[in-house]
Order: C-alpha cells, then structure tokens, then sequence
C-alpha cells in the first residue's frame, strides 16, 4: 500500500529509558502552507460564528455576560486601559476608557433577532412584506451568503486565520491537484493538534482512545479524533483530522502522525482501525479492543434488564487489570446470567488494561 510522505509524524524517542523521564517531543511550529486556490467541495450552509467573541464593530454575543467578558480581556490584556461602566441594561452595555483623553468606547445593544437561524424562507416573506416584491429561493440563499461572507468572511479565508490564532500548534494538509485546472488544489484531508493539547498531552497517561464521526455541515466527509485522560480523569481532545471517509487509507494517515513511542490505543474495532493499526504495529503501539459486552450490556439491560451483566463484565475487567492475566471462558460464564453463557472469549490478550504497562 503506497503511504505518504512521513515528515508531520509525531513520534517520540523509542528507547529503553522510562517512559516518564524521556521528553515528548512536541512538534514544530506551523508549517508555511499556501493555502491560495485552495477550494473546498460546496454543500448546504451552516452559520459560521467565527471571531463571535472579538470585540469588533458588528460582533454579537451569545449573552451579555459573554459580552462583558470579552470586553473585559480585550480592554485589559490588549489594550491595556481601563474603563467605567456608562450604561448597563438588560437591553444597552455602554463603558468608555476612565481617561479624558482615551477614546475608547465600546457601545452594545440588543439586536432585533436572537439567531442566526434567518432562512431563505424568511428572507422571501420579509421583502414581501416590506417590498411587495417575491424573491426566488435561490436568490434568497445567495443574499444570506453574501451577508455572512460580509460579516465573517469567507470560508476560504479562515485558512489563513489558523496559523496566526494558534501559534505553536501543527497541522498538516494533504490536497490534489484538479484535473481540469492544476493550478487549482482540492482539499482531501486536514490533520491538527493544538499547542494547549501538546503541552498538556505530556502529563497525560499513555492512552488515546479514537474514534470517528460523520460531518453534517457545509463540508461533507468524517472527522476522525483521539483523546486522553489527565491525572484527575478529565477527558484531553488532543488530535483532529477531517478526511474523506472512515477507511483503512485516513486511519492510517491520521495514527500515523499521533503515533508517539508506546502508546495504548483504545479503539471500536471498526476495519479501517485494524487495518491501520495493524499497518503500524511494530512493537511501539499496542492496541485494546473496547469489550463487546458493553453493548450488550446496554441493550439487554434495557430489553431484559439483566442488571447482573453489568458487574459481571467489569469485575472481570478490574481482576484483570490487577493480575495481568486474561480470564478464561470459565471465569465469565460463571458471573454470567443465565443465556449468556454461549458469549466466546475471542483475542482474550485484549482482556487486559494496559494503560499502567508492565
């Protein structure tokens, strides 16, 4: 199977040391990527909030205390002035710098609609309405676009935001060349991880746990995520990647670039997963199947309400991870409830929690 270039992996230093007192590396900054004529496939429209918390001419908040706080950052972390409250309101914010000499003023009210939710439907009833004139529904939608294009900017350019928005992440791009114009690249997939997530990552048990959902937006395709727990069993998102579909091919791309040292990969054994990780297994990542019985625990326990399944399947989950050794078919069938006894035990190495190693 032919892989791709290799240069954004994330990998660290394989050696015999321990884990805890070898550094991470973390990876280098943004790469300079040209993201001119660069195009994206169209699909339906959804709203697009970006910069909704910059204080900026026309932004629009949520609430008034999103409102507040943003003034408050921007007023004390970037301009570094301070100012009194002229007027507050349910309806009007109204504050202004404390100087005589400041002409700082930040003026917010609140707006005649409380979303964004303003359809094409609507639009052709509001210039009925107020013009007597009908619209066409094509025409209406090319008017929301232009208005979100003029407030938020286009998607396009958000590309060039990422870079400066986020110093000290990474992120990585694969595009093709369109046949009938190769001066023009499509989008096929996109990798990042955040600066916060690296550096958090490093106090992190070696755990990752993946998996892969459907996008619904205006860009159709799957995301495919891996997160961590922290000491205090608070869930990390650490790594994203958008690619076409759930496969073998962008799994593979996408652990190949998350894949640091020895790494426990938690995982619903869907194939594109198997193959991935089998493609990358190389005594560096090891693997563990989510137990199937978790499932069926919920599902019989809402048809039959075999509540026993639920502390059958995990004592023999916390046994096993005190003695590292898997359980044989014997020791579940003699905790299960009665009809379930014919479940096998398949890859029973899997049965063990390897998230504190050996």
């Amino acid at each position: 199977m032919q892989r791709e270039d290799t240069e954004g992996d994330v990998r660290g230093d394989e050696d015999s040391d321990n884990d805890d007192d070898r550094p991470v590396q973390v990876p280098s900054q943004w790469n300079n990527y040209d993201h001119s004529q660069l195009l994206v496939n169209e699909g339906e429209t959804v709203p697009w909030e970006y910069g909704e918390n910059e204080v900026s001419v026309g932004a629009i908040y949520h609430s008034k205390i999103e409102l507040k706080e943003a003034v408050q950052r921007w007023a004390a972390k970037s301009l570094k002035k301070e100012f009194g409250v002229v007027k507050s309101s349910p309806q009007v914010y109204d504050v202004k710098c404390i100087r005589d000499d400041c002409s700082f003023r930040v003026h917010a009210y609140m707006g005649k609609y409380d979303t964004f939710g303003y359809e094409p439907k609507s639009i052709i009833n509001s210039i009925d309405d107020d013009f007597q004139y009908k619209i066409s529904y094509s025409k209406a939608y090319r008017a929301k676009q232009k208005a979100l294009e003029m407030r938020w900017g286009t998607y396009e350019a958000s590309y060039h935001n990422l870079p400066r928005r986020n110093p000290g992440s990474y992120f990585e791009i694969k595009h093709y060349n369109l046949p009938e114009d190769p001066t023009k690249r499509v989008l096929q997939r996109a990798f990042f991880v955040l600066a916060a997530c690296i550096n958090a990552f490093q106090y992190c048990r070696p755990v990752l746990c993946i998996d892969g959902t459907f996008l619904t937006g205006r860009y159709k395709g799957t995301m495919l995520t891996a997160i961590a727990t922290d000491g205090n069993n608070q869930v990390l998102p650490l790594a994203f990647a958008f690619v076409e579909s759930e496969n073998g091919d962008n799994w593979y791309w996408f652990l190949e670039r998350i894949k640091i040292g020895k790494m426990c990969v938690i995982h619903d054994r869907h194939k594109g997963i198997m193959q991935a990780v089998q493609d990358l297994q190389e005594g560096s990542v090891q693997h563990q199947r989510t137990s199937k019985w978790v499932d069926l625990k919920s599902r019989w326990c809402m048809s039959l309400d075999h509540l026993l399944l639920n502390s059958c399947q995990f004592d023999v989950l916390r046994d096993d991870e005190v003695r590292w050794e898997p359980y044989s078919q014997e020791a579940v069938d003699s905790r299960a409830p009665e009809g379930l006894s014919p479940l096998c035990v398949r890859d029973a190495e899997y049965w063990r929690t390897r998230s504190l190693f050996r």
